[in-house]
């Protein structure tokens, strides 16, 4: 899928539930609702201009594998859930890999029971250059070359344990690509950008984003 604005948006269509296909801050552009955007299956790639994953109410995702090259602008997100207190975006299952700009960057929350980090980078990263994850074994959870630039990745799996993982970013991989993500093969390290832990479903990495 590529979109001229947001990719999936969730919403009731009338202009006041947030469907807004002038962009950010049009009509109900900050709305929230009793909207879901369930994904349980499939396989979805998109290139997004404006929100990847869009609802005005809440996003729950519990199979299926999802890559999004979300937007360069601030003002949208790779991710986006609706503004309610009780707005939320859940995942429980399937592969999410989805890089974007920094300025709205969110990630699944604490209802979730599948691990999932958001990385906000400190610079933006050219199109194609490699994000990548490594456990503390040294092996590869994710090798990833968005489609456009980007300053913030999401990612989970199924076997995202709690632990320490390493990011590493640029470097090439002999692996087979699809879409962006890279499988077997191996990885000649780039940059090692940074290290983090993992204790809980819900990890940052850096600061930035908009909801909390």
């Amino acid at each position: 899928m590529n979109s001229s604005d947001d990719g999936f948006n969730c919403a009731d269509g009338d202009g006041s539930g947030g469907w807004n296909p002038g962009g950010p801050g049009g009509p109900g552009g900050g709305s929230s609702g009793d909207y879901l955007l369930d994904i349980n299956g499939g396989y979805i790639w998109m290139n997004a201009n404006g929100d990847g994953l869009d609802s005005n109410g809440n996003i729950d995702i519990s199979g299926g594998v999802i890559i999004v090259n979300g937007p360069t602008s601030d003002g949208n997100g790779a991710i986006d859930h609706g503004d309610g207190p009780a707005n939320y975006i859940k995942i429980s299952g399937g592969l999410l890999v989805a890089a974007g700009s920094s300025g709205m960057a969110e990630a699944p929350g604490t209802t979730s029971t599948q691990n999932s980090v958001l990385v906000y980078l400190s610079a933006s990263q050219q199109a194609e250059k490699l994000f990548v994850i490594k456990n503390s074994a040294g092996e590869e959870l994710v090798v990833f070359a968005p489609a456009k630039s980007y300053r913030s990745v999401v990612f989970s799996s199924p076997d995202f344990s709690n632990g320490q993982y390493s990011i590493y970013l640029g470097g090439s991989s002999s692996g087979n690509e699809t879409d962006g993500l890279y499988e077997g093969g191996v990885y000649t390290p780039g940059t090692q950008y940074t290290t983090f832990s993992v204790s809980s479903v819900t990890t940052k990495v850096g600061q930035g984003g908009g909801h909390p």
